[in-house]
């Protein structure tokens, strides 16, 4: 019995130790396990919920061997890799789309869809804190001829610097956007009153008409600006837009290179200037314009020495127009072309026709725009309506501005060449009003300077304008050149003149332009005077 209890626990213990064993075997192989395989697994669990709720791709799961496991986690790590790089170019692509939507391509300011949403938002604070907004609608004068003579590449710097000239001067608040091809807009939050507008506007005006220097070249640009104010003029986007598009276009159609408010009179301006528009395109058509002709007046001899040529439309419904409410819309669409060679064939058919009664024409001027100086073919066109007309090339005198002279790309330079060679006379209209140099004026052969009539109105009162007259009175009879003073209305004008040096004039003092007949009978009576 003895030898049977004993036999029995050695079996027990045998037994007990077996299951020791067992049970440690089992918990090393249990914790290795859990090394490789259950912790790696819940380390991917948990990485791919984190990126599941942050969607964060930039996750990675920790690296866990050789094994099967360990080439899961690695396939896992790299569809994060593939997924942040696609993430991370569609995130570039959309931030390119958004610029392309919403700022201008060429000047990177925004552009009118960013800039409306910007104006959205700015009204909807300006409400609640009953502040004022300006916005001001900007258009470059003349531009469309700067960026056809010298090409789009010198015009999208132009606009480049524009842009640059324009940032340089607002503030970090204020949006400066890019609406048309030479359209700005700018957008004041929290005006304090119009004066502080006005001053932000004769800035921007003063900048923007400083010299531009592109390719070796000089250029000059001014701008036509509108403001409206919120809530004055508007209280929404489009109406506050429309308004200063309106205000914009009056300040171009007045004299250009100024700003203008909005005023509630204003879109009867624009109707009218619509309704022009509209009836320019069959003017020539329906021989609606017609030529008057002013006289210049030696006044030390008291004769006519010559004549200008001023075109007029006879509007069926609106009368009698005058070039400055007509001409420029006539630049604007390209119309002045075959506007300015009617000018030029009418000019000669007179001639002929004065000729023809024996009646000794005088030396007549015509007004030619910078449109027409920097087309190629303008010189030849002349030089044909001259050999058609028959009329002696002697007795032409082209009157162009100083700001086309300013504005020469080349074809200024060889135009005014072959006009001097065919025998025509080069005259500078509205001289002083510009900046141009001795050089030019020599380099361009001129034979006249008109002084500006600016100058003449006030000459009596403005103490600067005389010293003015007198000073561009000396310049041009040191190099050789004819003065003439338009605009002269009274006597004391004359006599101020007269006293300065300047012998020969124009204005209504002496005659208002006149049609041919009557301009006819004048010269006949001039002529009978001083035989």
């Amino acid at each position: 019995m003895k030898g049977l209890t004993a036999q029995l626990g050695l079996s027990f213990l045998i037994t007990a130790a077996v299951l020791l064993i067992s049970f440690m075997i089992a918990f090393i192989l249990s914790n290795r396990l859990q090394d490789l395989v259950t912790m790696p697994v819940m380390n991917l669990v948990q990485t791919m919920k984190r990126v599941s709720r942050e969607k964060n791709y930039s996750l990675r799961s920790r690296a866990a061997g050789k094994d099967e496991i360990g080439s899961l986690i690695d396939s896992f790590n790299e569809m994060l890799s593939e997924i942040e790089s696609r993430e991370e170019t569609l995130r570039e692509r959309q931030d390119h789309l958004h610029r392309l939507a919403h700022f201008d391509n060429l000047t990177h300011l925004p552009n009118r869809i960013l800039y409306c949403d910007r104006l959205h938002q700015s009204i909807l604070q300006a409400e609640r804190a009953k502040k004022r907004i300006a916005i001001m609608f900007f258009d470059l004068d003349h531009f469309k001829d700067i960026n056809d003579s010298a090409g789009h590449r010198i015009g999208d710097l132009l606009l480049v610097e524009v842009a640059s000239r324009l940032q340089s001067i607002i503030r970090a608040r204020d949006t400066l956007a890019r609406m048309g091809e030479d359209e700005f807009t700018l957008l004041v939050p929290n005006v304090r009153d119009r004066e502080n507008t006005v001053i932000l506007a004769d800035k921007i005006l003063k900048a923007l008409s400083e010299p531009y220097r592109v390719d070796g070249n000089e250029f000059y640009i001014t701008a036509s600006v509108g403001i409206t104010l919120y809530p004055d003029d508007g209280k929404t986007v489009d109406e506050l837009l429309k308004n200063a598009d309106t205000a914009m276009h009056k300040a171009k159609s007045d004299r250009k290179n100024m700003f203008q408010f909005y005023s509630q009179d204003m879109p009867t301006t624009v109707t009218t200037r619509m309704i022009l528009l509209s009836s320019l395109h069959q003017a020539l058509k329906r021989d609606e314009f017609v030529i008057h002709y002013q006289p210049k007046m030696d006044t030390v001899k008291n004769r006519m020495i010559g004549l200008e040529a001023l075109i007029r439309w006879n509007h069926p419904d609106l009368g009698m127009i005058v070039p400055d409410r007509f001409i420029p819309l006539a630049e604007e669409t390209g119309l002045i072309i075959p506007i300015g060679e009617w000018v030029i064939r009418e000019y000669g058919l007179q001639i002929s026709a004065w000729k023809a009664k024996g009646c000794q024409p005088l030396p007549v001027s015509i007004n030619v725009s910078p449109v027409q100086l920097k087309r190629q073919d303008f010189s030849e066109v002349v030089r044909q309506i001259i050999e058609e007309t028959g009329v002696d090339s002697s007795l032409l005198e082209l009157e162009v501005t100083e700001t086309a002279i300013m504005q020469d790309t080349g074809f200024t330079t060889l135009a005014l060449q072959r006009f001097k060679e065919m025998g025509i006379t080069i005259c500078i209209d509205d001289f002083g009003t510009g900046y141009s140099s001795l050089s030019q004026l020599k380099r361009f052969s001129i034979d006249t300077l008109k002084i500006d009539k600016s100058f003449i109105v006030n000459i009596e009162k403005n103490t600067d304008d005389p010293s003015i007259v007198l000073a561009i009175i000396s310049m041009a009879h040191s190099l050789g050149l004819k003065v003439v003073a338009e605009g002269v209305e009274t006597s004391s004008q004359l006599s101020l003149l007269c006293e300065q040096g300047c012998q020969t004039m124009q204005g209504f003092y002496f005659s208002k332009p006149l049609p041919p007949a009557n301009i006819e009978l004048l010269m006949n009576e001039y002529r009978e005077r001083n035989t």
